[in-house]
């Protein structure tokens, strides 16, 4: 069977001189087929393979889907995406609806299911649309390759082999928008990770002059009433620790930048930065008075919170996150972080909380980690997606759990029997946890079973935080996150938590769009070894996106947002 598809939406192509480049991929698929219709004893030939059961024949990414991503060649544009695939065999496989997920509310929403997968979305085709996409001035094209097919509402077409094609034609100019600086070593060597070409592209190659390697860049940006300036800031104990390994660290008031400057102006002036002065981290320190959160449509519709407060917003400099949300830039030059602080008071507790927990990484101890899951309704326990967590999943994107030495503390929910906010806080205070992973029921003022009001209640040494909750990080309010953050000596020291609803799908082997988020910033560090916590939230993102860019899961990327150090590294799994 052979098919093809030609991106002509996608042409870059101006009227340069030069010749057009071809570069071919062969991709290979193990989805077994029944033998007169069974499975032999020793295999699984079910096209999602072992993660589902068979009444779970749903169009999930747990079909061997994957994207294709190829750098382009210095000077060239994509022209066109074409794929032959090999004969298909077929099965019997009628499917249910898709990804129908819920917010994970404080009580049960009786709202109506949100697809994650639309019909005729996955898989209608064979290839879905190519995008071209920018990172530190390397143009990449990544396809969506889905190597199954409905062919009648019974009947479904698998294919164990397909060839891409991607054809480049000379450009004069860069993309609108990219955003290029010298040519560093550091940027060439993130932008070829995970690509698929055979043959990559040189740094000479560019066409850009080669300079002397630059330090990373490390900025902070605040009111000056709150991050003084370099010869008074409570900052010193985290910026002399950041330039004694090297980092170049500075400070910008919020008064330099402008009077009253918008979330547009601070774009602006991170970009200037990370071109003028090679920065990879940016620190927002204030809360949504002091310094604005950006809110950045997802396509989920008013009720349900969009748009959404995104500090995504500063990190990924190409592009403008308007118009279609599926066009968005998720590969973000600079990792961003923030902390939601009102006074100069609020900023010195957090830093010593910062710094304890830098200490602590560098002990060196054996890494600890708990998970928290609650109930999410009637038929849904928080435990089952944070156990993907620990062993990873081979289901798109595909991920890796934490390293077998982990020692994992589980409180989990069972049915009618919930873990107290007492029981808790003693598990955490009696450990000596290095992180902890949460699933369940949290609003802007609530979490971990706990109102705001009790996070004085911490006695746990100081760690990091994800929760998959929602609105616990809603800017609109003195929320629960900063609270938690900015508590001097306890609890975390920094935290990754929704600005608006997180997502579940209910049932034993579902999975929402918060959980595969989850596991995919876990192997970022475990998998991709990513280092510093910023990086992995953003390249997490960058990773579920480039399977599924369904409004909800760009809905859950958005209002994923890091509450802490982005160069933070918590030294877990070398």
């Amino acid at each position: 069977m052979r098919n093809s598809f030609f991106a002509a939406a996608l042409v870059l192509v101006s009227s340069g001189t030069g010749l057009a480049e071809t570069i071919t991929k062969q991709l290979s698929f193990d989805i077994k087929s029944p033998v007169d219709g069974r499975c032999r004893a020793d295999e699984d030939c079910r096209p999602w393979g072992k993660t589902l059961p068979d009444y779970r024949k749903e169009l999930h990414p747990v079909i061997p889907v994957r994207t294709l991503k190829v750098m382009l060649p210095a000077g060239q544009g994509l022209n066109y995406v074409k794929y032959e695939a090999s004969e298909g065999s077929e099965i019997d496989y009628t499917p249910q609806m898709a990804g129908r997920q819920r917010v994970i509310s404080l009580g049960y929403d009786t709202r109506p299911l949100v697809s994650r997968y639309v019909a005729g979305l996955y898989p209608a085709k064979l290839i879905g649309e190519p995008r071209v996409v920018s990172f530190r001035g390397f143009d990449f094209v990544e396809v969506p390759v889905y190597p199954f097919q409905m062919i009648s509402p019974t009947k479904a077409r698998f294919f164990n082999s397909i060839k891409i094609t991607v054809e480049t034609s000379p450009v004069q100019r860069a993309p609108l928008g990219r955003m290029l600086r010298p040519n560093l070593a550091r940027d060439f060597e993130l932008a070829v990770r995970n690509i698929d070409n055979d043959v990559i592209v040189t740094k000479t190659s560019r066409g850009i002059a080669e300079v002397d390697e630059a330090p990373v860049g490390y900025l902070i940006i605040g009111k000056q009433a709150i991050i003084g300036d370099e010869s008074n800031t409570v900052l010193r104990p985290l910026i002399e620790e950041k330039r004694a390994r090297g980092l170049r660290v500075s400070l910008a008031t919020l008064e330099s930048i402008g009077t009253n400057p918008t979330a547009a102006e601070i774009r602006e002036f991170i970009k200037s930065k990370y071109r003028d002065d090679a920065i990879d981290y940016v620190l927002l320190v204030g809360d949504k008075a002091n310094l604005p959160w950006q809110r950045i449509r997802s396509g989920m519709g008013s009720n349900n919170g969009d748009p959404v407060p995104s500090d995504q917003y500063y990190g990924c400099l190409d592009g403008t996150f308007t118009g279609s949300a599926s066009q968005y830039d998720w590969q973000c030059e600079v990792a961003v972080g923030r902390v939601g602080v009102k006074t100069t008071d609020q900023l010195a507790a957090w830093v010593g909380k910062h710094m304890a927990l830098v200490d602590a990484g560098k002990a060196g101890r054996t890494m600890t980690a708990m998970s928290f899951g609650e109930e999410l309704d009637r038929t849904t326990l928080g435990g089952w997606s944070l156990d993907n967590l620990e062993t990873g999943r081979n289901v798109a994107p595909i991920t890796s759990g934490f390293p077998d030495s982990t020692q994992f503390t589980k409180l989990y929910d069972e049915f009618n029997a919930p873990v107290s906010a007492d029981q808790f806080l003693e598990t955490m205070a009696a450990g000596d946890f290095h992180v902890m992973n949460h699933l369940g029921h949290a609003n802007s003022d609530y979490a971990l079973r706990m109102n705001t009001t009790r996070v004085s209640e911490f006695k746990s040494r100081p760690a990091f935080f994800y929760s998959q909750g929602c609105y616990p990080n809603n800017p609109d309010i003195d929320n629960w996150t900063i609270h938690a953050v900015r508590l001097p000596d306890f609890g975390p020291a920094a935290m990754i938590s929704n600005t608006r609803y997180g997502w579940y799908e209910p049932g034993r082997d579902g999975e929402g769009s918060s959980a595969v988020l989850h596991r995919a910033f876990w192997s970022m560090r475990f998998k991709d070894k990513i280092k510093t916590v910023g990086f992995m939230n953003h390249m997490a993102k960058a990773a579920v996106l480039s399977v599924d860019r369904s409004n909800v899961m760009v809905y859950t990327a958005l209002e994923s947002n890091l509450i802490g150090d982005p160069e933070l590294d918590l030294m877990v799994g070398e």
